[in-house]
């Protein structure tokens, strides 16, 4: 997922449970099941 995306979808789509301030990093999730996140950087977040 490119950089450019990422903003789109910062700037363009509500995330209700994502930090308002924007100098948080964003993170491209490649796949998710049940409680467990695989991001795209291949990094597990449960």
């Amino acid at each position: 997922m490119s950089q450019q995306l990422l903003e789109c979808d910062r700037q363009h789509i509500w995330h209700p449970y994502a930090a308002l301030n924007a100098d948080f990093p964003l993170f491209a999730v490649e796949r998710a099941e049940g409680v467990y996140i695989q991001l795209k950087k291949r990094s597990a977040v449960d």
